[in-house]
């Protein structure tokens, strides 16, 4: 698919916020030592990033629906930006804690904003995909920039790391600053913008939608902020390998949204959201049978579960995009992020409460849980809207070519 370089710099700012989320797996012992606190206490810090981002997304977007979408990113990054000096200068964790609220609100506003006006950039054929390059900003940095900073944090301490994301950052920030095209208000079709549309967002099917990605969230955060602590401690891999492993991980990760894009695109987001969530729990029983045989089995399985769950995302970023109101798409993917990140927070804290009383390896088995919880809510979902379009059809005695979003979404008749 050919991009403009606004969908560039749209997934280079994503990129700069999913380093910022994700390179806690790499640098939790250092940041903890530093601060003479423990793992799990540091692992807190993931939390609080995630509640902040949760509250203020939903709030924030609405607030600033009508405002320029080019200032309005360039501003939000410019905040994001403030708080990874801060990261990178703190003297001690509760100065690192206000950091991570001011990353927070800024990266809470950024992503569902750059979600929004990067479908405006597209062709409706083409939407899933430019979802899945945005969002696989946030996962590129797993394959990329987060190894970069664990190997960094190695080298210069782990506040080069936040240095390094605050550059990213910047370049992104002056990059939309000059060259990003503004996009139509009226660019974003909608299956609900025609007689079917809703009154409001708040109906069952778009809020089971967007609960599944709160425990699609927690069956990746229950396992992944203690990843490095499972391949150090249960299977004696070495600090600087976890690095390697991490790159690993993030690849298959990126790889997996790419190609959930590209299936949304073709198959529809069920069907995706289907194969996404059985290839990811298959996957995680292998590890949870393997957490203490075998580092190389288990790495395997965790790539392969890294590569399955990530296609579930441009699935889900489509679903709700669709199932949203006219002119409402930025605030409902506002709110579709911020229970994405209540799962983040949920399953730190899940996770690392478990390990605590239990061990590590009760960890895939949780995930598993999680993303099985996730595939069912999705499934409930998509049944109650398919019930509400076609009677809005019945009502208005007509069938809207535009009432569904795929071919194969279309219910039987």
């Amino acid at each position: 698919m050919k991009l403009g370089i606004s969908i560039w710099l749209l997934t280079l700012g994503t990129v700069a916020i999913g380093t910022d989320l994700f390179v806690i797996a790499g640098i939790l012992p250092y940041v903890a030592n530093s601060f003479a606190v423990s793992a799990q206490t540091a692992g807190y810090l993931v939390t609080e990033f995630a509640i902040i981002y949760a509250v203020f997304g939903p709030i924030l977007a609405r607030r600033t629906a009508s405002w320029h979408k080019r200032k309005l990113l360039v501003m939000t990054l410019g905040i994001f930006i403030l708080g990874e000096a801060i990261s990178a200068l703190a003297i001690n964790f509760y100065i690192m804690i206000v950091a991570r609220v001011i990353s927070a609100v800024g990266a809470s506003l950024f992503t569902p904003t750059a979600f929004a006006v990067a479908v405006t950039l597209v062709p409706e054929e083409k939407r899933g995909r430019a979802l899945s390059f945005v969002s696989g900003g946030l996962i590129l940095s797993m394959a990329i920039t987060v190894p970069i900073g664990t190997w960094a944090s190695l080298l210069f301490g782990w506040r080069f790391t936040y240095l390094f994301i605050m550059v990213i950052g910047i370049i992104a920030a002056v990059g939309l600053a000059l060259v990003l095209e503004t996009p139509s208000k009226n660019n974003i079709p909608s299956i609900l913008n025609s007689t079917n549309a809703p009154s409001s967002m708040f109906r069952s099917s778009f809020v089971l939608a967007v609960v599944s990605y709160t425990f699609w969230g927690m069956g990746i955060f229950s396992i992944f902020p203690f990843i490095s602590l499972i391949l150090t401690g249960n299977l004696h891999v070495h600090l600087v390998d976890v690095g390697y492993a991490l790159m690993l991980f993030g690849t298959g990760s990126f790889i997996g949204v790419m190609l959930g894009g590209h299936a949304t695109d073709r198959w529809g987001h069920m069907k995706t959201t289907k194969i996404s969530i059985s290839i990811s729990v298959i996957a995680l029983i292998s590890s949870y049978l393997l957490v203490y045989k075998s580092s190389f089995w288990f790495i395997l399985s965790y790539f392969i579960f890294s590569m399955a769950i990530q296609g579930f995302m441009p699935s889900q970023l489509r679903r709700v995009v669709y199932f949203s109101p006219k002119n409402s798409h930025q605030t409902a993917l506002a709110i579709n992020n911020s229970m994405l990140y209540i799962g983040i927070a949920l399953g730190t804290v899940l996770g690392g409460s478990l390990f605590g009383y239990f061990s590590l390896s009760i960890l895939p088995l949780v995930s598993g849980i999680s993303v099985i919880i996730a595939l069912g809510l999705s499934l409930t979902s998509w049944k109650l809207e398919k019930v509400r379009l076609i009677s809005a059809n019945q009502n208005a005695n007509l069938v809207n070519e535009t009432s569904f979003p795929h071919e194969m979404d279309r219910p039987e008749p």
